[in-house]
């Protein structure tokens, strides 16, 4: 295809894009490496011949571009951090867009309006204990005074500069002085724009209902704060999320819709594209200017421009020219994967288009012709979520055997359903289609439950054979754009093979990981979990706090290990964060049931109703359990032997037993420990296997075990061990192996 060649202006600006990605979002060696490579580039290219060769010309200007980006990119890199107000108590007005609820700490995200009265833009990492910021939720305004404080190049180890700068943070804010949450949370205080979007969303539920009209304010207007979080799930694991995101394709719909009506109107071409690129750029402020809108918006904008002047457009060298203008603009947005992705799958779109296009094509009948456009689709399809692999596999776990299939067949009717929403704000008066556009748009998500429930078509991305297979694809891929290629259809067929050996590959792999039997008890330092995998079905065990900080730990561990369904999550105790815990975990790792003890008191009543509605939301039951009645997992059987909850805090004490391959495995927090009691009598003489946990390991609920018995075959402890000196000292004339379990370490029992 050899397109750089053609359009060396688009090589020039995919260079600069390049460089400044790379260089910004890289710790401090990666950035003295690039910075080489640019030096080493520029001397080569000074010492060739032929200063008039197109050729070298073309890479001297490359060099020169990637140069330029690295030096533009470390500037940036300075100024984000807003510098004059380092080591300074700041006055803050801002939104927050995110809360992370801990145990001991919250971590809020802040959307800055002003720092000390100047107009700011920046988003700030805000973090205090419960306490000063408990109550703050998203979508408050508040107003804060604190300490601004610069992230630290690198921490032990840990360069959180990076870290926080990849998501868009710039500064955290320690020390709060004092915080508000305003009372003008009233729409008059917002910018006009953003009370249009907030209109046709209230106006979209009212002519529909709750849940149809949160779904199409997501579609239309990029409005997610409505949208049901198992929908958002359902559509990810199925690979068709960029559905639901605004994106390109949206404005693209929404633009050819009004091409239609005005050309209806039988008005000019000259008038049509002036009036449709003035509506996108309308659309795209209305929208809160999305990166992926905004990229579409500006070179939509060229485009026009272009035809206009020239009667010609090109659309290779318009796209890094719509980003690179929107990297100026809002540099911030480099660290936007929603941009980048649209990018990228529209470049592999253009792609496959110049591949049609220079195809010999024959007449057909209707039929041939319909099956001819599903198979250009999906092939385009294909195009378009490889182009986008290298983005995906770095931010992203997951992948969908059927995402070119679900894309295809998802697309007909969400974009008849942005059509048909934007009939219904116009002519619901005359045209009363709310009531047909809710049974559509619950038809099109019970469908996308419905795939999204075939585990055998998710896989995980992180397997080493997938991720080779990803690169090779994408090194052949960008090869294929870059070089000449004499055999055009060859090199596009290996690049489908390619790119369906990496779903191949990667749902054999997953599904073995799946069906491969493991119990194994992971200790994260402040509670305990139990992993079991038996016969296809995984059931996870909580013991401790729960939080969102615990969800995340625990959604952690299992994405480590590949798995993002679950069939059973238990629960051995309540407490206050109980229902937090379970809608961030919930939101990350799809779950069959969730099992929670039989409530004992009115708290626990209550903590179950909320859960219950939550858990509608999601499609996950919920099921009570009683102590010593055993819950079937797979082959496994658990015992659930005693909850107490502790004199000091909201934790819980939890003692349970798992029957594994015929053999009884016991599980104590430290709390549920007692010296010669009945109950530790009771799990001596029926347990093979002790495993002590460290939830609860602190003076004021640590208790000896002290008794022995001969059944017992190995024993392990996460925190302090346990065992009175008799019992500690009757083991070890047993030789039974007594284990450290540590965070760095986890028990597998095969």
């Amino acid at each position: 295809m050899n397109v750089f060649e053609k359009r060396p202006l688009c090589l020039i600006l995919c260079i600069m894009l390049g460089g400044f990605s790379l260089f910004i979002d890289s710790p401090t060696p990666t950035r003295f490496a690039l910075a080489i490579v640019a030096a080493i580039s520029a001397v080569c290219s000074a010492s060739f011949k032929g200063l008039f060769s197109s050729r070298i010309t073309l890479f001297r200007l490359a060099c020169a571009a990637f140069g330029l980006s690295l030096m533009l990119a470390e500037l940036f890199t300075f100024c984000y951090v807003p510098h004059k107000y380092i080591g300074d108590t700041v006055e803050i007005y801002a939104d927050v867009t995110d809360v992370d609820q801990g145990d001991f700490s919250t971590t809020i995200a802040l959307k800055c309006r002003s720092i000390n009265g100047e107009p700011a833009t920046e988003t700030l990492l805000l973090q205090d204990d419960t306490a000063a910021l408990y109550g703050i939720t998203v979508g408050d305004r508040v107003f804060v005074e604190g300490i601004l404080e610069a992230f630290e190049e690198s921490d032990e180890g840990f360069d959180e500069r990076s870290y926080y700068f990849s998501r868009g943070f710039s500064a955290r804010v320690v020390d709060i002085v004092h915080i508000t949450v305003m009372d003008d949370k009233n729409e008059d205080g917002l910018p006009l724009l953003t009370r249009m979007q907030l209109a046709v969303s209230e106006r979209l539920k009212l002519v529909t209902n709750e849940r149809t009209g949160g779904f199409l304010a997501a579609l239309i207007m990029g409005d997610k704060s409505s949208l049901n979080s198992n929908t958002n799930m359902n559509y990810s694991l199925i690979g068709i999320s960029h559905i639901l995101a605004l994106s390109g394709m949206h404005l693209v719909i929404i633009s050819e819709m009004l091409r239609r009506i005005l050309s209806g109107l039988r008005l000019g071409k000259k008038t049509i594209l002036v009036v449709s690129t003035a509506f996108c750029l309308f659309y795209m402020g209305v929208t809160g200017f999305s990166p992926s809108v905004v990229r579409s918006a500006v070179m939509l904008t060229i485009t026009n421009g272009l035809f206009l002047v020239t009667g010609t457009h090109d659309s290779y060298t318009t796209l890094p020219l719509s980003v690179v203008l929107i990297l100026i603009v809002q540099p911030y947005a480099v660290f936007d994967i929603s941009l980048w992705l649209s990018a990228l799958a529209t470049l592999g779109v253009l792609v496959y288009a110049e591949f049609e296009k220079k195809r010999k094509t024959k007449k057909h009948g209707l039929f041939s012709s319909i099956l001819t456009a599903i198979w250009q689709s999906i092939f385009a399809t294909i195009f378009a979520v490889g182009a986008a692999y290298p983005i995906m596999m770095t931010f992203f776990d997951t992948g969908s055997l059927l995402s070119p299939i679900t894309t295809l067949i998802f697309s007909f009717p969400i974009n008849f359903l942005i059509f048909a929403g934007f009939t219904l704000l116009v002519f619901y008066p005359i045209l009363p289609l709310g009531t047909p556009i809710i049974y559509i748009t619950d038809a099109i998500n019970e469908a996308a439950e419905f795939v999204a429930s075939m585990q055998w078509a998710i896989f995980s991305m992180k397997y080493p054979a997938v991720r080779a297979l990803i690169i090779a694809f994408s090194v052949l891929f960008y090869a294929y754009i870059v070089l000449k290629v004499n055999h055009k259809r060859a090199m596009a067929a290996i690049l489908i093979t390619f790119f369906l050996s990496v779903s191949v590959v990667g749902v054999i792999l997953t599904q073995n990981e799946r069906n491969t039997d493991e119990m194994s008890f992971i200790d994260s330092g402040y509670s305990d979990i139990m992993l079991t995998k038996w016969d296809g079905e995984i059931t996870l065990i909580r013991t401790g706090g729960h939080s969102k900080r615990a969800a995340y730990s625990d959604i952690s561990v299992l994405k480590n290990r590949r798995i993002h369904y679950v069939d059973s999550l238990i629960l051995t105790s309540y407490n206050g964060g109980a229902v937090t815990y379970a809608d961030t975990f919930f939101k990350k790792i799809k779950t069959d049931t969730l099992y929670l003890p039989k409530p004992k008191n009115e708290a626990e009543l209550k903590i179950a109703e909320n859960m219950a509605r939550l858990l509608s939301l999601y499609g996950t039951n919920m099921r009570f359990y009683e102590s010593e009645r055993p819950i079937d997992i797979g082959k496994c059987e658990y015992y659930h032997l005693a909850s107490e909850a502790y004199e000091y805090g909201d934790n819980t004490a939890s003692a349970y037993t798992i029957l594994y391959r015929g053999e009884f495995y016991t599980y104590l927090s430290a709390g549920m420990i007692e010296y010669n009691s009945s109950f530790s009598k009771k799990i001596s003489y029926s347990s093979e296997h002790l495993i002590f946990g460290a939830h609860g390991d602190v003076s004021y609920f640590y208790m000896n075990f002290g008794l022995t018995s001969p059944k017992i075959k190995e024993i392990y402890y996460a925190g302090v061990l346990p065992l009175a000196a008799t019992s500690k000292a009757y083991y070890e004339e047993k030789e039974v192996p007594i284990t450290k379990i540590d965070t760095s370490y986890e028990l597998y029992i095969e």
